[in-house]
C-alpha cells in the first residue's frame, strides 16, 4: 500500500494558513465583521496553498544562509531542535486554532445573530408611511418607570433646553427608535455635540455613547454596515443646567451631516422595548445585569443597572 505524500510537509501549511488567518483579523477589526466568513476561509486557504509552500522555501534556505551556529541558536531558542519542542509546538497551535475558534463565536457570531435578529425586529414594527423617529419620554435617568410616547419627531438639534420635547428641564431621558436606511456598504460614523448624556445604537451595536454628566462636547463612533435597512436607537439624557443636542451621521467618503430624514422610518405605538433588550442580553450585545448593592455587605435588595429595566 503506497501512502500519498504532501508536496510540503504539513507544519508549514499550517503556519502559512495561520499568518494568513492573523492578517484577515486585523483587517477586519479596523474595517467590520460583516465579511468575516468569506474572509476568514479564504485567508485559510489562501495561507496553507500560498504561504506555506513560500515558507518552506525560503526559511531553510535562511537558515543555511545564516551558518550553523546562528541556525543551531534560533533552533535552540525555539525549541524545534527537540522532539518534544516540536510536540510542544504543534499543542500550541492546534490550542490557538480552538480558542480562535471558539472567541469568533462568542465575539463575532454570537453578537452578529442578536445584531441581525433585533434588525429583523425593527424591521417588523416599522411605520412605513412615516418619516422619522417614534419618541419616548422617560421622567427619571435609570428609565425604570413607564415611558410617555410623544410621537413622532423630525428634528435632531436642539440648541437649547427649550427646545428638548416634552417641556422637561432636568432629569430625564428621551429615546429615539426607528429604521435607518443606509445607502451603501461602508464604516458610518454617528455622533454629535451633546449635553449631558449620548447613546447611539445600530442594531443594537453601540456606535457612540457617553452617558455621564458633562459640559456640551462632541460624542462619536462609527460601525461597518451593510447597504439596507438597519435598527436605529438614539438615547438622550438630561442632568440638570444647561442642555443641547445635535445629532450628526457621516457616510463613508462625505461630510458630517445631519441625520437624512428621508432615510428614517419610526416605529409602530408600543415597540417591543422589552423583547429588544433581552436580545441584546442573549447575544452579548450589552453587559450582562450585576447587582450594585452586594448582599454581603449590608444591601438587602439586588438592583438591576437601569439598562436592565427597559
Amino acid at each position: 500500500m503506497v501512502r500519498a505524500r504532501l508536496p510540503v510537509k504539513w507544519p508549514w501549511l499550517v503556519l502559512g494558513a495561520l499568518l494568513a488567518v492573523a492578517s484577515q483579523i486585523a483587517w477586519l477589526m479596523e474595517h467590520g465583521w460583516a465579511e468575516a466568513l468569506p474572509r476568514l476561509i479564504a485567508g485559510l486557504a489562501a495561507g496553507a496553498l500560498l504561504l506555506g509552500p513560500f515558507l518552506a522555501w525560503v526559511l531553510p534556505r535562511l537558515r543555511r544562509r545564516l551558518g550553523p551556529p546562528a541556525a543551531r541558536l534560533a533552533w535552540q531558542l525555539s525549541g524545534l531542535e527537540t522532539r518534544g519542542g516540536r510536540k510542544a509546538w504543534l499543542i500550541s497551535l492546534l490550542a490557538l486554532c480552538l480558542a480562535s475558534g471558539g472567541g469568533m463565536y462568542w465575539w463575532w457570531y454570537r453578537p452578529n445573530q442578536g445584531a441581525e435578529k433585533i434588525r429583523q425586529l425593527f424591521l417588523a414594527h416599522a411605520e412605513q408611511t412615516s418619516s422619522g423617529l417614534s419618541t419616548l419620554l422617560y421622567q427619571g435617568l435609570e428609565m425604570t418607570g413607564p415611558a410617555l410616547d410623544l410621537g413622532v419627531q423630525r428634528d435632531w438639534r436642539m440648541p437649547a433646553l427649550e427646545d428638548l420635547p416634552g417641556e422637561e428641564r432636568r432629569n430625564f431621558v428621551v429615546r429615539w427608535l426607528g429604521v435607518l436606511t443606509v445607502p451603501a456598504d461602508g464604516r458610518y460614523g454617528f455622533g454629535g455635540a451633546v449635553d449631558d448624556g449620548l447613546i447611539i445604537l445600530v442594531d443594537g451595536r453601540q456606535a457612540a455613547a457617553d452617558w455621564h454628566e458633562g459640559p456640551p462636547r462632541q460624542v462619536w463612533g462609527a460601525l461597518a454596515l451593510e447597504a439596507g435597512a438597519h435598527a436605529l436607537e438614539i438615547r438622550y439624557r438630561q442632568f440638570h443646567g444647561g442642555a443641547s443636542l445635535h445629532l450628526s451621521w457621516q457616510p463613508p467618503g462625505l461630510e458630517r451631516g445631519p441625520l437624512p430624514l428621508e432615510r428614517l422610518k419610526p416605529l409602530k405605538p408600543d415597540p417591543p422595548l422589552a423583547e429588544m433588550t433581552g436580545l441584546r442580553l442573549r447575544y452579548g450585545l450589552m453587559p450582562e445585569p450585576v447587582p450594585i448593592y452586594p448582599p454581603y455587605l449590608g444591601g438587602r435588595f439586588w438592583r438591576l443597572p437601569w439598562y436592565a429595566l427597559q
